[in-house]
């Protein structure tokens, strides 16, 4: 194996818009309404309408770094290099490690109008890691 170049103030920008993106996609104003709906988590149970502690915002950073980083070895790994091959790189990590694994948590019926959820879900990774392999690929 060759010896892998990140740079890091590029996987932190990914981190933190991968963090954005989450806020927006499960905002009310795009799917939050449908996603709480459909997850059967109450308002009153969930603080993401509400006041996000500290502890929680932490956790997110360093879970969006983490993959984040390994999106950045895999594009160094490969040698994307334009917006193009990063969207490239994006989907079919998405599609061969997100949709394969993900699917399991939904095909059982302990989820109601789970293929909605499914979307709901593997629609913001599949966004959120387009865009951060996009940043990686073009900003090294």
């Amino acid at each position: 194996m060759h010896a892998v170049d990140v740079n890091y103030l590029s996987v932190t920008i990914a981190s933190l818009i991968n963090m954005l993106i989450g806020y927006l996609w499960y905002s009310r104003a795009i799917f939050g309404k449908e996603w709480l709906k459909l997850s059967g988590i109450s308002k009153r149970n969930l603080n993401m309408f509400g006041r996000v502690s500290s502890r929680y915002i932490l956790i997110y950073f360093l879970v969006s770094f983490f993959t984040a980083y390994i999106l950045a070895i895999f594009s160094d790994y490969i040698g994307t290099k334009t917006v193009s091959e990063g969207i490239q790189l994006g989907l079919w990590i998405w599609l061969g490690f997100i949709v394969t694994t993900s699917v399991y948590d939904y095909i059982y019926p302990r989820k109601s109008a789970s293929w909605k959820l499914y979307f709901i879900d593997t629609g913001y990774i599949l966004t959120s890691f387009i865009i951060m392999a996009m940043i990686l690929a073009v900003w090294r």
